[in-house]
């Protein structure tokens, strides 16, 4: 049953309608650690959390250009 139009059944993040270029830049920061820490999420997702840090740090976002710029010196969430 929902309550509010929130489905509680359903992850957070799903819950959550998301046009990239339309979010706020701390919103996509912090949809990168739900999905690098896997709250609100089905699973983690190393990746997902990678591009959403890099969609913020794009806009901007201070911490999200340092996170993203950890995770590839470390090689999380890119290809090898």
């Amino acid at each position: 049953m929902a309550h509010n139009g929130v489905d509680p059944s359903r992850p957070l993040a799903a819950c959550i309608p998301l046009r990239p270029t339309e979010a706020r830049p701390d919103a996509l920061f912090y949809m990168g650690v739900m999905h690098l820490k896997g709250y609100g999420v089905r699973r983690k997702s190393v990746q997902r959390a990678l591009s959403y840090f890099t969609l913020a740090a794009h806009a901007g976002h201070s911490l999200a250009q340092y996170n993203a710029a950890m995770m590839h010196l470390a090689g999380k969430g890119t290809p090898r």
